[in-house]
């Protein structure tokens, strides 16, 4: 019986890692779709939708999402403040011009 147990926790386990790994990669599809979107409507210089897509595109955290974003290394920390004040900066255009 506790055999039986132990067997069906480890395929849970299997099968959450699984669920966790297409998530991640939607996550980051979503990201990346969203950031090249942004940057083209930036040459365009259509700026509310630019800021529109880079604002929408930091909804898809293209990194391990179970990670508190203390925890995280500072470069995915830097990458993300960095994306957030490019959005900031694109909506002060729109707003200023």
């Amino acid at each position: 019986m506790i055999e039986l147990l132990i067997i069906k926790m480890k395929a849970m386990e299997n099968l959450e890692t699984k669920n966790e790994t297409k998530s991640y990669d939607i996550n980051r599809l979503g990201y990346v779709g969203l950031l090249s979107a942004g940057i083209i409507f930036l040459f365009l210089r259509d700026w509310s939708t630019a800021a529109i897509m880079l604002g929408i595109a930091l909804v898809f955290d293209p990194f391990n999402t179970k990670i508190t974003f203390i925890k995280r290394p500072l470069w995915q920390r830097a990458l993300l403040i960095i994306h957030l004040a490019l959005v900031f900066g694109v909506f002060g255009i729109e707003i200023f011009s």
